[in-house]
Parts: structure tokens; sequence; C-alpha cells
């Protein structure tokens, strides 16, 4: 069996998973009122940036080549060696099947992430926005009566630290790619990747779209904006954000800007939305934690860290409520124990037919 084929055998069920629910999210866009230019438009957006996963193999070479050269002692004909030990890491590399595994992963998360994005598009379209005062007060509650932002302002202000923790947050998308791209291409632990992979998928799917839409909320940052009738909770981190970003420029402002014209906007889909409920930052940081404990303790360490700093972030810059994060890291949980048994049962049944 050729390794494509072999390749595609193992992907399979997560192939026909992305791209159903690729369709199922076309099909509703387009009963909501959404035309065939404006999904055209949105694909123009997402297929170059799909093809940055390319970059990864491409950055794996020096870190080959790194290997070769610390693993052949100097002497007689050592370039030589070096050139021999890097080519047959190449060659292993793709007849152990780790490049058709990688282009196949390409093939089944891209349905998933670009249509997760339409998807969340139509939050405001499929809901309103109506559930915050409650999510603001649950907050305030299991916090012993403070709003967690509270906790956290003086001692950010005190250390100078908002746009260390603004770089933080926008710099997930650096920290989640990596951990994609590594699982795509460079993991040999099978089970594991796929896991990781079923975890990834549903993870966006169920939490990132179903719940947020059922539980439809914009966030500490927006509530004033939607909440008119409400005395907002957090005119105070809104005016402690407003003089950090003069004294230094904040990123949350532009992206803010960004969003809230995208949900204002009279278009059915978007390549983004507001959504609060639950956190994706929060629930992608406890992932990659779940998944490097079994790759390397003092990584998952340091991604258990990285973990309560996008949370600490996430609470900060207005963007989630402490609770968004909390649910989100039981949901995602519960998604990768179900997926090791479903990855599991997966094998089983290829392994049998």
């Amino acid at each position: 069996m050729s390794q494509f084929k072999k390749a595609f055998q193992l992907h399979k069920p997560l192939l026909i998973f992305g791209w159903l629910y690729g369709a199922l999210i076309a099909v509703l866009g387009l009963y909501m009122g959404a035309t065939a230019d404006d999904f055209v438009g949105i694909m123009r957006y997402f297929i170059p940036a799909s093809m940055t996963s390319f970059f990864f193999p491409v950055i794996m070479l020096p870190f080959c080549l790194f290997f070769a050269i610390k693993s052949e002692k100097p002497g007689e004909r050592w370039l030589r060696r070096v050139i021999n030990k890097f080519e047959g890491s190449l060659e292993n590399y793709v007849r152990n099947g780790g490049l058709h595994n990688g282009l196949m992963t390409m093939l089944a998360l891209f349905p998933v992430v670009s249509f997760f994005c339409i998807g969340k598009s139509m939050v405001p379209s499929l809901n309103t926005y109506h559930i915050d005062p409650l999510l603001a007060r649950i907050d305030q509650f299991i916090h012993f009566g403070h709003y967690p932002h509270e906790l956290l302002m003086p001692w950010i202000e005190k250390n100078g630290l908002a746009q260390a923790a603004d770089n933080l947050y926008i710099g997930w998308f650096v920290v989640m790619y990596i951990m994609t791209e590594y699982c795509t291409w460079a993991d040999t632990d099978g089970r594991r990747r796929m896991r990781l992979l079923w975890t990834y998928a549903l993870s966006w799917i169920i939490i990132g779209n179903l719940m947020a839409i059922s539980m439809a909320s914009v966030g500490p940052i927006y509530f004033h904006l939607f909440y008119t009738d409400i005395a907002s909770p957090y005119a105070d981190l809104m005016q402690h954000l407003e003089i950090q970003n003069k004294l230094q420029p904040l990123k949350l402002y532009s992206t803010a800007g960004d969003l809230l014209g995208m949900v204002k906007d009279d278009k059915v889909i978007n390549v983004n939305a507001i959504s609060a409920m639950p956190s994706m930052h929060v629930v992608m940081a406890f992932l990659i934690f779940l998944y490097t404990r079994s790759i390397n303790k003092y990584i998952a360490a340091l991604a258990l860290v990285y973990f309560f700093l996008i949370l600490g972030a996430s609470v900060y810059l207005g963007w989630h409520y402490a609770i968004d994060g909390y649910v989100g890291v039981l949901a995602v949980w519960f998604i990768w124990r179900f997926c090791g048994w479903l990855t599991t049962w997966i094998e089983e049944r290829q392994a049998a037919g």
C-alpha cells in the first residue's frame, strides 16, 4: 500500500467529518441569506492562510541539519557523513509517512478552521447577545464578591505589564500555530497525534460554535455598547485600559474595532465576529498543556504557566469573563478524554478492516 493511501485511510474519518461540517455551515450560511460570492471572498483569505502550514516543514530542515552535524564527530569525510545523515533523515521522514500524513491533516483541518470562523461570524444572526449580565454576576459570586479584573489591574499597573499582556494575547496565534503544525508534520506518536487532531477539530466546532451560539455574549470590553440600559461593572477596567493605551498603544483596540465592525455590518457571514463564552484562547492554551504532558514534562510545565497567563490576560484585557475560561477548560478536558477513547476505537476498527 502506498504512503498516500495509508495516510488517506488513517485520516479518512477526520476528512469526512471535517468536510461534512464545512458543508453544513455552507448550507446554513446560504439558508441565512449569504451568497456564493460571500463564501468565495472569505475563502480568498483562508486558502492563502492555510498555506502557511508548509512553512513548518521548511523550518524543520535546519533542525535536521543541526542534529546531523551534532551526531557526526569531526574527522575524515565529516562533511559527506553529515550530508548523508541529513539526507537519510529526510528519506526516513518521507518513507515513514510524515509528509503524507501532514498533507492529509492539512486537507482535513482546512474546512474545520475556515468554516469555524464563518460559523462564528453567524453568532449574532443565530442568537442575540443576552447572557453577559449573568456571566458578570457569576464572575463576581465565584470570586468572593470581586470582579476578577479588580484583582489583576493593580498588580499589572504597578509593574507596567499592560503591553506585555496585550502582546502575549496576540502571540497566542503563533503558539497555537506551533502546536498544530508540530502535531501535523512532526509528531511520530500516531495515537497521540490523532487524539490531538480530533480534540482540536471537535473543540472548534462544539466549544467555538455550538456553545458560543447557545451562550451568545460579547465580553467586558463591549458590555457598555450592547447593554446600554445597565450600568457596566467594567467601566473602571475600560478607563484603565484607555489610560494604558495612551501610555503604550495596545493592539486590543484595533482588533476590538475590527470585530465590532464585522458584527455591525449587514453581511450574513464574515471571517470572524464577537463571542466571549467560552474562551477559545483559554481552550487552546489548556489543550497545549494536555498535549505536551506526554511529550516532555518541562515543556508541559511551561505550557501550564502559559495557560494561566492567557487566562489572566483574557480577563485583564476585557476580552472574556473568567467563567468563559473555566467553562472552556472543563469542556476541552471532556473532549480530550472522549477523543482518547475515540482514537483507540477508530484505530481498532481500521486494524480489523
